[in-house]
């Protein structure tokens, strides 16, 4: 289970690079094995142990947001596959980004 399945950071310039830790436990009574992490965009990347979980360890996935041609209010996904829930569990990460100009409007910015 995991300790929390949302992140909110604060308002960050163009091209800052989040990071968190989704830390999480196996409360099962198998060892727990990710079988894959998908970020729903490629400004979002998602790292984890490849080693199976045994039942009442604690692990994390790293979540790494890079900003770079973004602009305004974010929202963005990673999706946990595992053998304790193979149709996934959502983990996600809003915040805002500040462009060169020092708005936070939503707009098309040039990557």
């Amino acid at each position: 289970a995991f300790t929390t399945t949302s992140h909110e950071y604060d308002t960050i310039d163009q091209g800052a690079v989040v990071e968190y830790e989704f830390t999480f436990t196996n409360v099962g009574e198998r060892p727990l094995t990710i079988q894959d992490v998908q970020g729903s965009c490629g400004c979002t990347i998602a790292s984890y142990s490849f080693l199976d979980i045994a039942p009442s360890e604690q692990s994390a996935i790293k979540a790494r947001f890079d900003s770079k041609g973004k602009q305004g209010p974010q929202f963005t996904t990673i999706t946990v596959y595992s053998n304790a829930n193979p149709k996934g569990e959502v983990l996600s990460l809003k915040g805002v980004v500040r462009g060169p100009d020092g708005s936070v409007s939503p707009t098309a910015v040039a990557q």
